[in-house]
């Protein structure tokens, strides 16, 4: 029972990051950043993967991935440009947390399927 409760408050925060990143990027789009295509895209994508992270469907593993290459190579190359003339802490942010939320995906997977793999 404390593990089901500690797992709904961690996928809660990981996914209302999500949230908070599409949110970030409307405001963007709206207030300064160019191009603002790119904003609303990703203020889409996090809206799905808030999605996604919240609901765990199987296959979105696989989508997480996708996105996961895609933004440590887009930050990773912020980062670096920034360097060392500043810490881009979004970033920093995402270069973190994008790993570590793949690998709660992963974990949760493996663990959904051993519990379908378990006799009833």
């Amino acid at each position: 029972m404390k593990g089901q409760r500690i797992a709904f408050w961690f996928w809660l925060a990981i996914s209302m990051s999500f949230v908070l990143a599409a949110l970030f990027h409307v405001h963007a789009a709206v207030t300064r950043s160019l191009p603002v295509w790119r904003h609303v895209l990703f203020a889409v994508i996090n809206l799905g993967v808030a999605w996604g992270c919240w609901r765990r469907p199987r296959w979105f593993i696989w989508a997480f991935g996708l996105l996961l290459l895609q933004q440590l190579y887009s930050h990773g190359i912020d980062l670096a440009r920034a360097w060392p003339e500043r810490i881009d802490w979004n970033s920093v942010v995402v270069l973190l947390g994008m790993p570590l939320v793949a690998l709660a995906l992963w974990r949760a997977q493996d663990h959904q399927r051993a519990s379908r793999a378990l006799p009833k």
